[in-house]
């Protein structure tokens, strides 16, 4: 495992035997904190998760706000990075699965088990709550179609709406990912994720995320470069 202590970034090394996509980007939401069974971690290189894309995952603290550079999925730096502004925190891992669902695929736990909290706290001097909103957004990616998969449910069996919008997406603005999070750790459109395609003219991808706080999360991203 490769780690990068001051960016808050793990990547997941292992290879053998995956798939790579050019310029693809696995990214999980993660809390740093506690044992895998509350989702702290990556998941292993060979997983695909909802996208079909093996390589590499690079972890980012739910919490952060810098922009952190990103390996690609085949585990090569690329000049891409990551940021995220508005409201940010981290969040997730409260329940154990085993116990909550029974055995679970452990890399199915790590991304979805833990995530970042979408829209900031509410001050108690605050007049009106500020919007629910958190930006992610990823820069220096290579001119081209993008799929984008942004994975938006609370770590426990509960309905939470999630709305995620991709300014210049070719695919419906906003989407919602509802939840509950599945037993059977299946990806389903609309309960465990949204999809977006993008073309990509000027190296940047947004995702704009809505939801009430503290109970809409974010678990991470694929980017998978189409064409």
């Amino acid at each position: 495992m490769k780690r990068l202590p001051a960016g808050g970034l793990v990547a997941a090394a292992s290879l053998a035997g995956t798939a790579c996509w050019a310029q693809g980007f696995n990214v999980d939401l993660d809390g740093f904190f506690g044992p895998r069974s509350l989702g702290t971690g990556v998941p292993q290189a060979s997983y695909g998760a909802g996208a079909s894309q093996a390589g590499v995952w690079n972890q980012v603290y739910g919490a952060e706000g810098r922009t952190i550079p990103l390996l690609d999925v085949s585990g090569r730096w690329t000049g891409a990075t990551y940021s995220a502004s508005g409201g940010i925190g981290s969040a997730g891992g409260w329940r154990n699965p085993r116990l909550d669902f029974g055995i679970v695929n452990d890399d199915f736990w790590l991304l979805m088990g833990d995530a970042a909290n979408v829209g900031p706290p509410f001050a108690p001097h605050q007049i009106m709550p500020p919007p629910p909103l958190t930006i992610y957004t990823f820069e220096g990616l290579e001119p081209g179609l993008y799929d984008v998969y942004t994975y938006a449910v609370r770590p426990i069996p509960r309905y939470v709406p999630v709305a995620v919008t991709v300014p210049g997406s070719l695919t419906e603005n906003p989407q919602v990912s509802t939840g509950p999070l599945p037993a059977d750790w299946r990806f389903e459109r609309g309960l465990t994720h949204t999809f977006h395609r993008v073309r990509v003219l000027d190296g940047r991808i947004e995702v704009r995320t809505t939801g009430e706080f503290p109970y809409a999360h974010i678990n991470g991203f694929q980017l998978v470069k189409v064409k």
